[in-house]
């Protein structure tokens, strides 16, 4: 069984919301893929073992900090500004902070005992005839 997290922004709380029923039932899939903010929460899964996914799954455990670092009184001005400037809407800042915050840093690395088969994918946008 492979589980496979796609879609961004809000929906990564159903990924959150599936992986934790997954764990709780001992239905974990050994593969795990993802895309978009999918990607981050299957990095987050393939980053424990077994015994670690606990913490992961406990929000009093999980660093919130980064999120808590901008004022919430300018966040649509400022990014309807960054969306027109810069080309993206959410700070890409702030979830680069949560990841390191959360994981630390790390780098993919096939471990002797490996728990789970972590596969991430790039959306590609390719232009056919117009479409």
């Amino acid at each position: 069984m492979t589980l496979f997290n796609i879609g961004g922004a809000g929906i990564g709380r159903y990924h959150y919301g599936v992986i934790k029923c997954l764990y709780e039932e001992g239905l974990l899939p050994r593969i795990v893929a993802g895309s978009s903010v999918g990607s981050l929460f299957a990095s987050f899964l393939c980053s424990r073992t077994l015994e670690e996914i606990e913490d992961l799954l406990n929000p009093e455990k999980v660093n919130y900090n980064a999120y808590q670092k901008r004022n919430e009184k300018y966040s649509l001005i400022r990014k309807i500004r960054r969306l027109f400037v810069e080309g993206y809407l959410m700070d890409i800042g702030v979830i680069r902070d949560f990841v390191r915050d959360n994981l630390g840093d790390l780098t993919f690395q096939v471990k002797e005992k490996e728990e789970y088969l972590l596969i991430l994918s790039r959306k590609l946008m390719i232009k056919q005839d117009g479409y």
